[in-house]
């Protein structure tokens, strides 16, 4: 397989409803979509969209490193050896610090090599693994108690059984509170995870872990600072981490964590940790400790949302809900109809490569 053209484009665009967190709000997304040509003409498609106050890359440096890529001296892929050796040693040309451009890259070439081999990603990806539906848990960013409570109504009404709630505003925890109370009356066996993104305040943090236990919370995600989380003993709840895992003190994180048993999730981003491989490579160092690995996004584009249930359906078992349903991200690009995704859960299908629909007019 040789690529013998590439081309990056910008898509851009303001977001149908804002999205947020404890630290920032977005109202626009920006990404690059990725196209490598193959001497037969098909089209691989990847994405780099890094995330503006969350990822470690930007989209200026992103697209300085695609742009400049010598893509037509690239090194043919031997289609009779395995892809993902093969892969690897293609990444190393990529700086580390550029996780989205990894990922596109990435992305890009198991897309090509699929339609090729008329296999779908999720099984050039599969490893030892067979590939099962994954549920969906939505992720809910309504500010107002009764918005949210109209979409948890939502979710449940299509066979959604888990929700990740935003905790941790500035003076709201109280208010956060009483919500997840009102959820947790209405809807006894919801699993509710939320994501305080290292906001809560670390002098108070084993008591506000306590009262989310009481409240109802079954899985809290980056409660607050690392050094703060590490001094935690005894804690109520499973915690999963996120943010912990960017970076060059990745690894060593998530042996830290590991060591003093707190790893009750990791939360796999390939847009910032640098690809499916590299999330591969995560899952299997937390599952030697017993952690779950759950799936999710930085609010990106269809592209990078195939690419990530792709591997959602592989990891094995026990699989717990993704966090890839539906978001207001999706809004700045194409409307893309991505045939894994369906009400409630990600299922695996046999289209070739990343299953992107024909015809589809990227701009």
């Amino acid at each position: 397989m040789k690529i013998t053209r590439a081309t990056v484009s910008t898509v851009s665009g303001t977001m149908p409803t804002v999205s947020g967190n404890a630290r920032a709000h977005w109202t626009e997304r920006r990404g690059l979509h990725l196209r490598l040509m193959d001497e037969d003409g098909r089209v691989g498609h990847g994405e780099a969209s890094p995330l503006p106050h969350f990822s470690p890359d930007n989209l200026e440096g992103a697209r300085a490193a695609l742009g400049s890529r010598p893509w037509e001296a690239l090194t043919e892929i031997d289609e009779a050896a395995p892809l993902t050796t093969q892969l690897k040693h293609l990444l190393r040309e990529v700086d580390p610090g550029l996780p989205s451009v990894r990922f596109a890259v990435e992305t890009a070439v198991l897309d090509l090599y699929g339609q090729r081999h008329a296999r779908p990603v999720w099984a050039i990806l599969s490893e030892d693994s067979a590939a099962h539906p994954v549920p969906l848990a939505a992720t809910l960013t309504q500010i107002e108690p009764r918005d949210v409570l109209v979409a948890v109504r939502a979710a449940r009404a299509r066979g959604i059984d888990t929700i990740k709630l935003k905790v941790g505003r500035p003076d709201r925890f109280q208010a956060e509170l009483d919500l997840i109370k009102v959820i947790r009356r209405e809807f006894p066996r919801l699993t509710i995870r939320v994501d305080a993104n290292r906001a809560l305040a670390a002098r108070d943090l084993p008591r506000m872990l306590e009262m989310l236990a009481e409240a109802g919370v079954d899985l809290c995600e980056e409660p607050s600072v690392f050094e703060a989380v590490i001094r935690l003993r005894d804690v109520p709840l499973s915690l999963a981490f996120d943010e912990s895992l960017i970076g060059p003190e990745g690894d060593a994180r998530l042996s830290t964590l590991g060591e003093l048993g707190l790893l009750g999730a990791v939360v796999l981003k390939p847009m910032t940790l640098g690809g499916v491989l590299r999330c591969q490579e995560v899952s299997r160092h937390a599952r030697a400790v017993g952690a779950q690995c759950i799936m999710s996004h930085t609010l990106d584009g269809p592209i990078a949302l195939a690419a990530t249930a792709a591997l959602a359906v592989v990891l094995p078992r026990p699989r717990v809900a993704a966090g890839l349903d539906a978001h207001s991200g999706l809004g700045t690009w194409p409307d893309v109809t991505l045939p894994m995704l369906g009400r409630a859960a990600i299922n695996p299908v046999d289209e070739p490569g990343l299953g992107l629909p024909d015809g589809i007019d990227w701009g």
